[in-house]
């Protein structure tokens, strides 16, 4: 899985991190996309002294999704599944831009005997 940054469709200024130059970012409440966000905000802010405009954050990802169509942010970190859950719900509203962080791997455990789970999980 990996963390990337999603906009609106129609959004032709935001194709890298460093184009988050003054824009403002939406990210989840005490969640590790924060983490990555404040990082990046630093990393931007020292390289090459560009820095977020403002980070917002909520508690959860229907509120980001409603910020962004409504344009009080110009992009939301989410993971890649959930992304592509949003979009295909709400297709031509969104579209994924750059990648934020490293790549992470999940993992579910399920009992033996639930092999239907596993099955489901799996597919």
């Amino acid at each position: 899985m990996t963390h990337v940054l999603m906009v609106r469709a129609n959004e032709e200024s935001i194709n890298t991190l460093e184009d988050l130059d003054g824009k403002i970012v939406a990210g989840q409440l005490a969640s590790s996309y924060e983490k990555e966000l404040r990082e990046l905000d630093a990393r931007l802010k020292a390289d090459n002294k560009k820095r977020l405009r403002e980070l917002k954050l909520y508690q959860s990802f229907p509120e980001m999704q409603v910020a962004l169509a409504n344009r009080q942010v110009d992009a939301v970190a989410i993971s890649t599944p959930m992304a592509a859950v949003i979009m295909k719900k709400r297709p031509n509203l969104f579209k994924l831009s750059a990648a934020l962080g490293d790549k992470q791997y999940l993992a579910w455990a399920t009992r033996s005997e639930d092999t239907a789970l596993r099955d489901y999980i799996n597919e």
